[in-house]
């Protein structure tokens, strides 16, 4: 090949391939959502984080609103506010949480009390697969979840802000863990993870903390579900609507009932449903116990009046 001695050819370098991320890890795939934004979905099961609105949108609706959040961190305490996220996923809610005190902080008008979040998880395939995409998922832009992943604890330079991980087997870890304040309870479904929507479950959290005020918040709104809150000691509250649920659940102890008057309780309407119910007994109760149980519900001073 000639070439002109005026004009060198021009030396080639080999255009760069963009390098494609996959979307799937182990069991957890990333998913568009009809509303455009993108989820984690657990394929053995087909269940989608946050499956319709926007995750983050979702999470301050149903647990940082709901729960006011923000007006508790304005509590005049020195005490911090223990916050246990339950089911941390791909740290939707936790994040939501932490922007929410981030937000307030960065005013720098206001004194606020330290926030402790306390995030279990038996499984990091889902917030591994979300730090690969933090273009498809923003919640997840933050020095915090990839910390969190390595050291199991991150702590705020600017903030009396502290993240910590517990790993296993919720129903033992929480054994050993603080004693929370309010819970964000975020699990897969029952269908999934039966043993976290045990009465089992609900009576150890009841039993922990029953000399305390503690609200936990579900997106959960199954009759198995609430009967099973209400059957370990707690009342049980209407929550908002979100997504594709017109309703969701709140659970207060008795001390929480006392300070905390905006939840529609479920009344005795709610009670004879129950009674008709197919799925009026926790999935872990033996049949020798339903009489028991029954007894357990009629009896519930929520219904007393």
């Amino acid at each position: 090949v000639q070439t002109d001695p005026l004009r060198p050819p021009k030396n080639t370098v080999p255009s760069k391939r963009k390098r494609v991320i996959s979307r799937i890890l182990n069991d957890h795939e990333i998913c568009e959502n009809p509303s455009g934004s993108f989820s984690i979905r657990h394929n053995p099961s087909g269940e989608v984080m946050h499956s319709v609105n926007d995750p983050s949108s979702e999470a301050e609706a149903l647990y940082i609103n709901q729960s006011k959040l923000i007006v508790k961190l304005r509590e005049d305490s020195e005490e911090p506010l223990r916050l246990w996220d339950v089911g941390l996923g791909g740290a939707t809610n936790a994040m939501a949480a932490i922007r929410a005190y981030e937000m307030l902080h960065s005013s720098g008008k206001e004194r606020l009390r330290p926030l402790h979040i306390v995030s279990f998880e038996n499984n990091l395939d889902s917030l591994k697969l979300a730090l690969k995409h933090p273009n498809l998922l923003p919640h997840i832009r933050h020095p915090g979840p990839s910390t969190l992943v390595e050291f199991k604890e991150w702590n705020s330079k600017k903030s009396s802000l502290q993240w910590t991980l517990i790993e296993g087997d919720f129903i033992e870890t929480m054994k050993s863990a603080p004693n929370p304040d309010v819970i964000y309870f975020d699990p897969y479904s029952a269908k999934t993870n039966t043993s976290l929507w045990s009465l089992e479950c609900f009576q150890n959290i009841h039993e922990k903390c029953r000399d305390q005020s503690i609200e936990l918040y579900t997106y959960s709104s199954s009759t198995a579900v609430r009967a099973a809150l209400l059957g370990a000691g707690f009342f049980v509250a209407r929550g908002v609507g979100t997504g594709p649920k017109s309703e969701t659940t709140v659970a207060l102890s008795q001390l929480a009932l006392e300070k905390v008057f905006s939840f529609s309780l479920l009344s005795s309407q709610w009670l004879e449903r129950w009674k008709k119910s197919h799925t009026k007994f926790p999935s872990d109760l033996p049949d020798s116990a339903h009489l028991d149980f029954q007894a357990r519900i009629l009896n519930h001073p929520q219904f007393a009046n």
